[in-house]
């Protein structure tokens, strides 16, 4: 499981490069992307995480600053797939802690 931070109120991006236990890229030509967002990995999903495939082998996970603001402050759950036609494939499972913006 991969630990990340969240602040409220802002945009946050994830890059993601996908290779091979022997370290070659996986090449993600016609696969698309998803990930949910919950509570615990059993719940209902809070939020869908924007999902983007940029060829060959990375995965771009963005949640703009309007989701990111309803966020509570707590520690949330995420698992990242890729999807091409019925075969499903986990990449990874994240931990997010969200934390207040000071800044505002």
């Amino acid at each position: 499981m991969t630990k990340s931070e969240i602040t409220k109120g802002t945009t946050y991006k994830l890059c993601v490069e996908v290779q091979n236990d022997d370290g070659t890229i996986v090449d993600l030509s016609g696969y698309s992307g998803r990930m949910a967002i919950r509570h615990h990995y059993n719940d209902v999903k809070i939020v869908d995480a924007e999902v983007a495939i940029e060829i060959p082998n990375k995965i771009v996970v963005m949640l703009s600053s309007t989701v990111t603001s309803l966020l509570n402050e707590t520690n949330l759950y995420g698992t990242l797939e890729i999807i091409k036609e019925e075969e499903v494939i986990l990449i990874e499972q994240f931990e997010f802690q969200i934390f207040p913006n000071t800044n505002l």
